[in-house]
């Protein structure tokens, strides 16, 4: 014959009893166990998409041909400048754009000094740029919005210069963004000029050695910046260099590099 012998449920285990004791260790032991493991995870994880998220890059005027010095002092994207303010293409861009696609950095992005003085209507600009970068791959093309002494006294002017290039970006199925800050944008474009389209990224220019969008404001149609110019100008890697940093994941539509 067998003898059965029924433990009674772990769920309902006897109060008094020695099993019960052991019992109660072992869920406590498992809780806690659980709970540490649960907040390991969440810590990995915070670390992790911040690496992700939060990347480092740099902007150049220069001709660099080799980007190894950059990624070991971790800036991993470049925003290097493809046109000049007095009407011509930097001959420097597509070489630095092409030793940053060899190098595998992240991102990497052109970026034009509009010549609002040229006599040339402001589409031209942006032809010459995707022109002379052909074959490159690059993620936006940035307008900047920065200095007054390089646009006229009127805003209304100003205002639809920058949004027929902005078009004229799109229209070369390339993505779109504008470098500036508030304080510029008003005196250059006016308060009441307002970039309504919403893929339009915001490259911020604001030298206060913070890494971080907490202070922004508003303004132009732009309500959260995509990329911030934080620090600069400082030599680094032979260089110099002004500092940005980024969540560039979060704006993945302006992140996804064009080739032509």
């Amino acid at each position: 014959f067998f003898l059965m012998i029924r433990r009674p449920p772990r769920s309902t285990p006897k109060p008094s009893s020695a099993a019960s004791d052991v019992y109660k260790r072992q869920v406590s032991t498992q809780s806690t166990w659980d709970q540490l493991m649960k907040n390991s995870v969440i810590i990995l994880l915070t670390v992790c998409l911040g690496i992700v998220l939060a990347t480092n890059g740099v902007t150049l005027k220069t001709l660099v041909t080799d980007f190894s010095c950059f990624k070991q002092n971790r800036h991993v994207y470049a925003m290097v400048r493809a046109y000049l303010n007095h009407g011509q293409v930097d001959p420097n861009a597509r070489e630095t754009l092409k030793a940053a696609e060899k190098a595998k950095l992240l991102y990497q992005n052109a970026y034009l000094n509009p010549c609002v003085q040229c006599k040339f209507v402001p589409e031209t600009q942006i032809e010459q740029v995707v022109k002379a970068l052909e074959g490159i791959k690059y993620d936006t093309i940035w307008i900047m919005v920065q200095l007054m002494d390089r646009w006229t006294t009127n805003t209304t002017y100003n205002c639809q210069y920058v949004k027929k290039l902005i078009a004229h970006t799109k229209k070369l199925k390339q993505n779109a963004g504008v470098g500036s800050d508030a304080p510029a944008w008003e005196k250059i474009m006016g308060q009441d000029c307002i970039i309504e389209d919403n893929d339009v990224g915001i490259w911020w220019i604001k030298h206060d050695k913070e890494e971080s969008f907490e202070h922004f404001k508003p303004f132009g149609g732009f309500t959260y910046p995509t990329i911030k110019e934080f620090d600069g100008p400082e030599h680094m890697c032979n260089q110099e260099v002004d500092r940005n940093f980024c969540n560039c994941q979060e704006n993945h539509n302006l992140f996804t590099s064009t080739l032509i």
